[in-house]
């Protein structure tokens, strides 16, 4: 313990340095964090825009753009932005449609592969609680899977 008022006076001025510290952090993560949402919004909002035009227009137009278009390399990046900005509840029950069955862990795999941002440490539990009220998946004990049902 310090015992002379300068000793104080520094532990003072280091106490208020390291709030100093902290809230300019704190600052930057927040805007870095509304950055990433921005960013991620703005990434859904491209991969909806792709989809309705690729609905609209399945054949790209004959004007040297479809040249441009790689198919492999399209569909593995649309993959990769699937649920960015998605849900967990919308994310799971595409996830479970295309694979019909699944269990969590491979549910959590599946959603990170494709972009998804789960909320925790603990995505399993995350998934998990999206899909216990859920009337379109009914869990197997069996193999512990859980079973898409339809719509």
């Amino acid at each position: 313990m310090p015992t002379n008022s300068s000793s104080w006076l520094e532990l003072a001025r280091e106490v208020r340095n390291a709030k100093q510290q902290w809230q300019q952090r704190k600052l930057e993560h927040e805007r870095a964090e509304s950055e990433l949402n921005y960013a991620q919004k703005a990434l859904a909002l491209a991969h909806e825009r792709f989809w309705l035009m690729w609905h609209q227009h399945p054949e790209p137009e004959a004007d040297g753009t479809a040249s441009e278009l790689d198919p492999e390399g399209l569909w593995q990046v649309l993959e990769s932005v699937q649920f960015v900005g998605e849900p967990i509840g919308a994310a799971c029950k595409s996830a479970l449609r295309e694979l019909k069955r699944a269990t969590v862990e491979r549910l959590v795999d599946y959603l990170a592969e494709r972009g998804f941002q789960f909320v925790s440490e603990v995505p399993v539990r995350e998934v998990h609680a999206a899909l216990i009220k859920q009337w379109w998946a009914v869990k197997d004990h069996g193999p512990d899977e859980w079973v898409y049902q339809g719509d």
